[in-house]
């Protein structure tokens, strides 16, 4: 009963037929689910390489936060910034401005601000000298604002799970 409480405490609840297994990347502690961690070990990390987990054994790691898998293009609400001196427009599910988000199996804290950075993602691919401190992101999208040509990381990704950079031809 006592080992119940305790793991409860560390956020480990364990269910009749399921096990929660929170990972945390030894990179930076950033917590992390397939694909970008499987199994993680109990053990300290002992390189900036692979995960651990606060479970009381190795475990396969598991998600608790949204993956965005089944985001849906015309149901999600965007937020944008533009940058009128380089012509560049970056673009955001609202909801990252205060919830969690995934990629690719790392845990992507808020993204409030045009300016916010993490060790895993931008909420702008900007140099951040040019975004002011004061930046504030836009209802709608890059398209509302006039910039029709999507460039960047996410072309290979649902623009509703994936911040886009856009330009004007």
């Amino acid at each position: 009963m006592l080992a119940a409480l305790f793991l409860a405490a560390l956020g480990v609840v364990t269910t009749p037929g399921t096990s929660q297994c929170p990972c945390f990347s030894c990179f930076d502690n950033t917590q992390c689910a397939p694909p970008f961690c499987q199994k993680c070990g109990a053990n300290p990390c002992a390189s900036k390489n692979g995960c651990r987990t606060n479970a009381s054994a190795a475990c396969t790691c598991t998600r608790s936060w949204p993956s965005g898998e089944n985001c849906v293009y015309n149901k999600t609400l965007f937020v944008y910034f533009t940058i009128e001196s380089i012509n560049s427009c970056c673009q955001q599910p609202a909801a990252w401005l205060t919830q969690p988000h995934d990629a690719g199996g790392v845990r992507i804290g808020p993204l409030p601000f045009p300016y916010t950075t993490t060790s895993w993602a931008s909420a702008c691919n900007f140099d951040d000298r040019v975004i002011p401190h004061d930046a504030a992101f836009t209802n709608g999208t890059c398209k509302d604002a006039g910039y029709s040509k999507m460039d960047g990381s996410c072309l290979d990704q649902k623009d509703c799970d994936c911040g886009t950079s856009w330009f004007k031809p």
